[in-house]
């Protein structure tokens, strides 16, 4: 039921058309996420003891390096399609209960919450740096849940799967630009692009913080290019306000994709 009810957070997203096959029960034992077109989500004492005890679960994603690339017999549409997920926890160095078992075993991890948050990458999304996201990287302390998503998660996951008749334009918009330093015309430079900074988006009526991107570069040519841009799709219609911040805490680069983890943003 937790597995289910992880599953439907995402699946009963406004906006998204995303479907998941029914559960079936496996007796993959050990657990092997390898790329064999299955998704399996696991509880694994053996493996958990080669992950540490710094780790609660881990995700392995296999993504097409092009279109045509095969797995399981379905050939992938476009580079960097999703063909495989898998998620294992770790019971060797942590227990994990149910949202009915959670209050009666408070050292425990809420295992629902963990995989609502593991699920979003098997959708394609990372982690993000507001704190009340369901893709924030660190885990709710034990004991605790925060099982539903924040707007932030269902903006992104709106924007990577739209459904028919949604979209920018229509339901909810884009907001683009560029950061940059300011212009130093005392030395005839003009404003050098920031790469690496996060663009908050904040509704002006309620002060929430919505939903937020990672500024720094844009594509021309299948190159990228360091000019400070970013893009926000599946906004809501309405008033905001932007602000950019460095990347320096409590989120840094670190929980960043590997290519953006080297950043220094300031």
């Amino acid at each position: 039921a937790a597995i289910q009810a992880s599953f439907a957070q995402w699946s009963s997203v406004p906006g998204a058309a995303l479907n998941f096959s029914a559960l079936t029960s496996d007796s993959v034992v050990p657990c092997d996420p390898v790329a064999d077109g299955r998704n399996l989500v696991c509880l694994d004492s053996q493996m958990g003891a080669q992950l540490g005890p710094g780790i609660l679960a881990v995700s392995v994603i296999i993504t097409a390096r092009a279109a045509g690339a095969s797995l399981g017999g379905r050939p992938a549409a476009f580079a960097g399609e999703i063909l495989d997920a898998d998620t294992v926890f770790n019971p060797f160095f942590f227990a994990f209960a149910a949202p009915d078992a959670l209050a009666a075993n408070p050292s425990a991890y809420d295992f629902q919450t963990i995989l609502t948050h593991e699920l979003g990458h098997w959708l394609g999304l990372d982690h993000s740096p507001l704190w009340q996201a369901a893709m924030w990287p660190e885990a709710v302390p034990a004991g605790q849940a925060g099982r539903a998503l924040s707007s932030d998660d269902r903006i992104g996951v709106a924007a990577l799967y739209p459904a028919a008749g949604t979209g920018p334009g229509l339901t909810t918009g884009i907001l683009s630009g560029k950061v940059t330093l300011p212009p130093d015309a005392a030395a005839g430079s003009p404003g050098l692009p920031i790469f690496g900074a996060h663009v908050v988006v904040v509704d002006a009526t309620s002060g929430e913080a919505v939903t937020g991107v990672i500024a720094g570069w844009s594509c021309s040519g299948n190159q990228m290019v360091l000019d400070g841009s970013y893009e926000i799709r599946g906004v809501p219609f309405g008033t905001y306000f932007l602000y950019a911040e460095p990347l320096d805490g409590p989120m840094d680069s670190s929980a960043l994709p590997s290519f953006l983890a080297p950043i220094e943003s300031g």
